[in-house]
């Protein structure tokens, strides 16, 4: 709350002019007076609303900044399904193809071994042949 104060300031005319002469003295102004207080209440006005813009704007800031990160995580989300949605289709054609290969085999010519036999490279001896 701004409270003045209103002063009488007399004028130089008035000073010199006895109460009775009869002539008229000028009017008297009224001056406006600003005390202290009202100065250190701008000021503390003046602060808190530049607090109250600060937050205003880091707020706006963080909500952007909330909002882009969303975005990016929905994006990321949908490439994500799409490359599952590949995995799984590879998938399907691995076990496709992995359930033709026997005949494949067959039709080629080739015979299944009774026995499995295999060689271990690092010193060349055959394992699996008694």
């Amino acid at each position: 709350m701004n409270v003045h104060a209103l002063a009488v300031s007399p004028s130089p005319a008035s000073q010199n002019i006895s109460l009775g002469s009869g002539l008229r003295s000028k009017p008297q102004k009224l001056v406006l007076v600003n005390n202290e207080k009202e100065r250190f209440s701008l000021k503390a006005i003046f602060i808190c609303a530049t607090i109250f813009i600060a937050t205003i704007l880091s707020t706006l800031v963080i909500n952007i900044t909330l909002a882009s990160i969303a975005f990016q995580k929905t994006q990321l989300e949908a490439q994500y399904q799409s490359l599952n949605q590949e995995i799984s289709d590879m998938k399907v054609a691995i076990d496709k193809k992995n359930a033709a290969l026997p005949k494949t085999a067959t039709n080629l010519g080739m015979n299944q071994p009774e026995k499995l036999v295999s060689m271990n490279l690092s010193n060349g001896q055959v394992v699996g042949l008694k």
